[in-house]
């Protein structure tokens, strides 16, 4: 054990101050007053908070809100502005990424012209502060062509970069080359791997809509649309994508052979999970490593050449060493529909689950569960969380999370029209278990019912004691909800919280209303008081002449320091 004397002189307010609005006729949880754009991507902050980026005209904004409901960088009308450039056609989030440490990494693309870009990254710190220059890191050597994706993902204490090049042909609308690169960025921003970048595949062919994952070691699996056994017609397309995946160290070495292992080449097109939704949100992963270092693709068969309008999803798993785990590819629905906003969450038993909106049956969102063993308990077409009476004139952007007991909350918006075709927006959730279970009253619950407020793009993040956090966009801005694990929006003020007596955190007697402070809380140190719980604090104010003791491995956050 080891003390410190915490020597912290922050404000302190003895009025109670609103912390979580938990009206849905109201919700008043602003993340931002300021218009919200176009493109968003919210991420966990790992502290039960979210961050959350979005584009605005020619710039970048992001912004964070704690599990206490504050905002935690600059204000509510003044989000910190990542990127800007008036002289750009336009600017193009490419995704973004927890740092595991309160900050995160973001990508995005700087479209000059229609057939050049570069390709940008930058580390915004816990603080808000961005920690590589003032436009972050040029990824894209000079004279490179068109950049495309931007995926990013940890290694470590580093991050690793996957992104596509597109050579434009001037005569068809169609590239003349489409190419695939990695690095890797450490901590200080220096490039790691060459001073370029590290080619995904040097097959023949082109390669596109790359999907990325870490492995068990630093390193990463990319998936990517394939070529190669293709023949382009006079229009510049081609008539059989298929889909192939490659597997390189923290090293940068490529693990698997050159020619990369096919997940499927099948007739006809099967492509990496490509949403044909407006591109209202950032990326939507279809692949993700499982507990055993293994790895899960989901991907889009059209097995009648039926692309783009109708497809099935299949899925299939690979080991470390690149050897299918299923003797074939799981047929994840059976139903052959156009499947938009896909999300996926690992089941914790080394399977996933995927969320889906089925364009066939407006109003309609579906889910299913593949186990670790490729099987689907919930059916060959998996459950219904939403179909109602709603009528879809724009059900969109799907979000998907999975709480620490193997529970899945999926958020989404709904219309509802009159006679008169006036129509209501707002948003609803639901949660169902493992076993397929609707644990929520059917047909969700409503978050958000705000009059005349337009709320859209929503986006959810697991949070403390298996709440979520709510994000999207409205009328006012971006809003914020915290729900709790029964579905009701959390009404929590900011509390005072007072030490009265010696002794462990965790202990309610030693407070004031002999209850432990929840997150968020202020706090008042008056008595010895060691911390032997990790917490997370609003503000803590200690004492003269009172010690603070921090065990060993224990974290202390505190937003307002």
């Amino acid at each position: 054990m080891y003390l410190f004397l915490l020597l912290i002189s922050l404000s302190f307010n003895n009025k109670v101050q609103a912390q979580w609005d938990g009206n849905s006729s109201t919700v008043n949880n602003l993340i931002t007053t300021a218009s919200a754009g176009g493109a968003a991507i919210t991420v966990s902050d790992k502290y039960g908070g979210a961050i959350r980026a979005w584009e605005l005209g020619k710039s970048i904004y992001i912004q964070r809100k704690t599990v206490g409901g504050i905002v935690s960088w600059n204000d509510v009308s003044d989000p910190v502005e990542i990127f800007q450039d008036a002289s750009s056609n336009y600017i193009q989030i490419g995704d973004m990424i927890p740092d595991d440490n309160g900050g995160v990494y973001i990508s995005w693309m700087n479209h000059l012209t229609p057939a050049t870009s570069d390709l940008y990254v930058q580390h915004i710190g816990s603080n808000g502060q961005k920690s590589w220059g003032a436009d972050g890191i040029k990824i894209n050597p000079a004279g490179s062509p068109l950049c495309t994706e931007g995926r990013l993902c940890l290694s470590g204490d580093d991050v690793i970069i996957v992104w596509g090049t597109e050579k434009m042909n001037p005569i068809v609308p169609s590239p003349d080359s489409s190419l695939l690169f990695i690095q890797k960025i450490d901590r200080t921003g220096q490039k790691v791997w060459t001073s370029s970048a590290i080619p995904v595949s040097t097959a023949p062919g082109f390669k596109f809509w790359p999907v990325i994952s870490a492995d068990s070691s630093n390193g990463v699996y990319i998936s990517f649309t394939d070529t190669r056994n293709s023949t382009r017609e006079m229009d510049g397309t081609y008539n059989n994508f298929d889909i192939f995946i490659q597997h390189f160290n923290s090293a940068g070495q490529q693990l698997w052979p050159f020619n990369d292992i096919a997940i499927s080449i099948q007739p006809f097109h099967q492509t990496s999970y490509n949403d044909y939704a407006p591109t209202s949100v950032g990326n939507r992963p279809s692949m993700l490593t499982d507990g055993e270092g293994n790895i899960i693709i989901l991907y889009e068969n059209y097995i009648d050449n039926s692309y783009p309008d109708t497809e099935y999803l299949e899925a299939q798993k690979l080991n470390f060493s690149g050897i299918y785990q299923w003797n074939n590819a799981v047929k994840v629905n059976q139903q052959q529909t156009n499947k938009l906003f896909l999300q996926l969450a690992p089941d914790k038993e080394n399977g996933l689950v995927i969320c889906w909106k089925n364009v066939q049956a407006a109003g309609t969102v579906y889910a299913q569960r593949v186990t670790n063993s490729g099987t689907l308990p919930w059916g060959t077409n998996g459950i219904t969380v939403n179909n109602t009476s709603e009528i879809d004139f724009g059900l969109s952007d799907i979000s998907m999370v999975n709480d620490e007991e193997g529970n899945y909350i999926v958020t989404w918006r709904m219309d509802t029209t009159t006679a008169n075709f006036e129509h209501t927006q707002y948003l609803k959730a639901q949660k169902f278990n493992n076993s397929g279970t609707l644990l929520w009253s059917y047909p969700g619950v409503l978050i958000s019912a705000v009059d005349n407020d337009l709320p859209n793009i929503p986006q959810i993040v697991k949070s403390i004691d298996n709440a979520t956090l709510f994000t999207w966009k409205c009328a006012r801005g971006l809003n914020a909800a915290l729900v709790n694990p029964n579905g009701s929006l959390r009404n929590q003020p900011v509390m005072n919280f007072t030490a009265i007596a010696s002794g462990n955190w965790d202990d309610p007697s030693v407070w004031a209303g002999n209850m432990v402070p929840p997150a968020g809380a202020n706090i008042i140190i008056t008595q010895n008081i060691t911390v032997n719980v990790n917490i997370i604090c609003n503000s803590i104010i200690v004492q003269p002449t009172t010690v603070l003791t921090i065990n060993p491995g224990v974290n202390v956050t505190i937003f307002n320091n």
